[in-house]
């Protein structure tokens, strides 16, 4: 018999008997499931017209299914107490209670809803619908949306974490005499801010459970008592013999236990001793600051126009910080133990090559201004003034501030009560004649072509000062500030008498010229007077107490060259206010025909002003 053909079982499946019947059937079926998943997904869509999507919680609160004006009057019933009840933060045996107004909580319901409602609504259609699908099988929560200060709740964690935070305290020795005795270590506890803040605002929109334990770290100590317990024969090899520091043919001998008191403790990265450096120099200094020469520093001394350097001398002094350096070395020997000590030397704080580098060599300007020798009380403070100022080095480009410079006039400085211009009148005040000071400093100023700063004039016009070039000053408020324009240092000097003062600059000069024109007087304003009734002069009779002023301005203007080339042109606009009129006014009444002779109590009263 013929074999029959063995047909294979895909040749089969592909043939065309086969293969059309069983294609039209999976398509069939698949476009029956395809209907009716779109079904679904129409039905979805109708279902939640205009509602949250299923599976949608706010918190712990179901809003899947609702309108978004339902969802919000569900929202608003649960949270109205969210805002008044506190947070609870609770550590050990100690709570604190966090209430939402401290830090301006506010819930946006509306915001909340919203954000809802669009959950599975946005992106293009295949995301929708893949979005939507997964509600159904895993339904997520969002928070409601908020806001507070943030900065009051870090304030609030900082101030509860300096109750709490403890730095761990590591295992160390303490040294009594030649005794050792270990310390124990302690753990350390820290509060960890970022999960406080994140439980805190979590706990806040919370509607259950408001409270939270406190989040605390522990910090472990880095030297454990074993570790210290290591250190004590290196100590005891320390405090075993005295040590004795030699000097020329001197010796000091210091004993273990002053040694004990040099020793400290540090970790790096393991527990070591150290020695206090401060106090191995203060025990030391006892016996050797004897031996110390003073170093001088360089000087300039003015010689009419010219200045003279008057050179720098090194200092000396016994090396401590060399001693203090072998110190580690000669404690770990056996006895006897000696360090030998040496001298080292001291610079300046000005060399005479800095001094000379400084380029102050000349005469820059000067102006002096004179005063009344019987008003001792100013006299004395112009004289604190000068000396205070005298001596001042001014770096190039630097601002120099008188006020800075002098500080407050006070009576625990030596000042005393002069007449100064308040409020445009003459009162006692401590510190008064500064002004004295300040417009002799800036015409100083003027005519060296300094960059003037800051500078006021009086209030009234005093006529003893050069008209447009006077300066006030009073501490806290009205300054005299220059700045020092030459590539050279400077050196202000001053000088005084009974009745004069005297400003002058010492630098390079570099050429300057200085020309100036003043305005005439503009502006017066008339003064007014006022009448004080005295009963010492006779009826009708008037005395003037104290001259009135007019008021005026002016404005003066300068020029600054340098090697014939202009560097500057300033105006200083001076507008001074009239000064009242003070008039003694007699009330006393002359009986019968003769006139009672008297010596008047209040006579004028003459001021020689500066302030």
């Amino acid at each position: 018999m013929p074999k029959k053909k063995r047909i294979k079982p895909l040749k089969l499946l592909l043939t065309k008997k086969v293969f059309i019947p069983w294609l039209k059937r999976i398509t069939f079926w698949a476009g029956i499931i395809l209907l009716v998943f779109a079904l679904l997904i129409v039905v979805d869509f109708l279902v939640h017209l205009g509602k949250i999507h299923y599976g949608l919680k706010v918190g712990e609160l179901k809003v899947g299914g609702l309108t978004p004006q339902e969802a919000e009057n569900l929202l608003s019933l649960s949270y109205q107490k969210v805002l008044k009840e506190p947070v609870k933060i609770k550590y050990k045996n100690k709570t604190w209670l966090f209430y939402p107004d401290e830090v301006r909580l506010k819930i946006n319901l509306k915001d909340t809803v919203q954000k809802a409602f669009y959950i599975g609504r946005e992106g293009n259609i295949l995301k929708k619908i893949i979005r939507r699908l997964s509600l159904y099988r895993e339904p997520i929560s969002i928070s409601v949306t908020y806001q507070l200060d943030k900065k009051r709740v870090e304030k609030r964690l900082r101030r509860i974490a300096q109750k709490v935070n403890c730095a761990p305290q590591n295992a160390t020795l303490k040294i009594k005499g030649t005794s050792i005795k270990i310390l124990p270590s302690k753990i350390g506890f820290e509060v960890d801010y970022k999960k406080a803040y994140a439980a805190l605002v979590e706990k806040m929109i919370a509607l259950k459970k408001k409270q939270f334990d406190l989040p605390v770290n522990i910090l472990p100590a880095k030297v454990s008592e074993a570790d210290a317990k290591k250190m004590i024969t290196e100590i005891k090899m320390i405090l075993s013999s005295p040590l004795i520091f030699k000097y020329d043919k001197y010796s000091w001998k210091v004993e273990p236990e002053e040694i004990g008191r040099w020793i400290e403790f540090e970790v790096d990265p393991i527990l070591k001793p150290i020695f206090n450096k401060e106090k191995f120099k203060k025990h030391l200094s006892k016996f050797t600051d004897e031996f110390r020469i003073e170093p001088k520093d360089a000087e300039f001394k003015v010689k009419g126009e010219r200045v003279e350097i008057e050179p720098s001398r090194d200092g000396k002094e016994i090396d401590l910080d060399a001693a203090y350096k072998e110190l580690y070395k000669i404690v770990k020997m056996e006895p006897p133990r000696e360090i030998i000590l040496n001298d080292k030397l001291v610079a300046p704080k000005l060399s005479t090559e800095e001094a000379r580098a400084m380029g102050i060599k000349e005469r820059i300007s000067s102006y002096t201004t004179s005063f009344n020798p019987r008003q001792t009380n100013r006299v004395n403070n112009i004289h604190l003034l000068a000396r205070a100022l005298d001596g001042s080095i001014i770096a190039p480009g630097e601002v120099f501030s008188v006020n800075k410079k002098v500080g407050p006039r006070t009576a625990e400085k030596g000042y005393k009560e002069a007449p100064v211009i308040i409020n445009g009148e003459l009162v006692p005040s401590i510190g008064g004649g500064a002004c004295q000071v300040g417009t002799t400093l800036f015409n100083a100023v003027f005519f060296a072509g300094f960059p003037v700063i800051e500078r006021t004039n009086h209030s009234f016009y005093i006529s003893h000062y050069p008209p447009g070039r006077d300066a006030t000053l009073s501490y806290g408020s009205l300054d005299l500030k220059f700045r020092n324009d030459t590539p050279a240092y400077v050196l202000l000097k001053a000088w005084y008498s009974k009745s004069t003062v005297t400003f002058a600059f010492y630098g390079t000069d570099f050429g300057t010229e200085v020309s100036y024109r003043t305005s005439p007087f503009t502006n017066f304003k008339p003064f007014k007077v006022e009448y004080i009734d005295d009963p010492n002069l006779p009826l009708g009779q008037e005395k003037i107490k104290d001259r009135g002023i007019e008021g005026r301005d002016i404005t003066v203007y300068r020029i600054v060259k340098r090697k014939g080339v202009i560097v500057r042109k300033d105006k200083f606009f001076s507008r001074y206010r009239p000064k009242k009129e003070l008039v003694l006014r007699g009330t006393k009444v002359v009986s019968g025909t003769a006139e009672t002779t008297f010596t008047p109590s209040l006579t004028e009263t003459t001021f020689s002003v500066g302030d």
